[in-house]
């Protein structure tokens, strides 16, 4: 008997270690702290507003998202929106995806315990080599302050228990991308992988 397993459709996912430390972190969450978000709305994006090291994050954002894009012939147009989770002591997130071909996490604070991200995997034949203790087939990553996640925006994804005595504090972006000779993708549209 011969048996070929061959990987047909990988999903491609980036953690990008920035060279943005502490100081830039702490600094950047003073900016975030000025924004009053007393008449926010769910539409609420922090990159609309101009505070120095707001503006700084974007532009690595989306400097590295390029070069993690690069040999897909495709590239950053703009992020369509940003927005900070601040999750406490006991916090987490449940599963759920972002209606965009790109989306990023970039923690400013990951205390040791402070939760894992899981990207689901999202073909169901995976489903049949076993579970992980919440019941999906992930892959793990124990996030680090500094480091930016990418990866497909329809991918399901949740974060764990915040299971240390400081919060976990993040960025989440949605990136709006397109080839590089001109074609946006918004929303739904081709997967970036294509």
């Amino acid at each position: 008997m011969q048996i070929t397993s061959k990987n047909i459709w990988p999903t491609q996912i980036w953690e990008c270690k920035l060279s943005l430390d502490q100081k830039f972190n702490l600094n950047l969450w003073e900016d975030i702290c000025k924004i009053n978000t007393s008449s926010a709305s769910t539409d609420f994006n922090l990159f609309e507003h101009q505070g120095q090291y707001i503006q700084t994050l974007k532009e690595k954002l989306i400097e590295t998202a390029n070069v993690v894009l690069f040999d897909l012939d495709k590239e950053i147009k703009s992020i369509s929106r940003g927005w900070v989770n601040f999750n406490s002591v006991g916090a987490s997130a449940q599963p759920h995806s972002h209606f965009v071909n790109l989306v990023g996490v970039y923690y400013i604070s990951s205390p040791e315990n402070g939760g894992d991200l899981c990207l689901i995997d999202p073909s169901p034949g995976t489903r049949i080599s076993g579970k992980d203790k919440t019941g999906n087939t992930g892959y793990f990553i124990k996030p680090t302050s500094s480091t930016l996640v990418l990866f497909p925006g329809l991918i399901n994804h949740f974060v764990t228990q915040n299971n240390s005595n400081e919060p976990r504090i993040s960025v989440a972006i949605n990136f709006v991308i397109g080839d590089k000779h001109g074609e946006n993708y918004e929303h739904n549209n081709k997967d970036i992988s294509s």
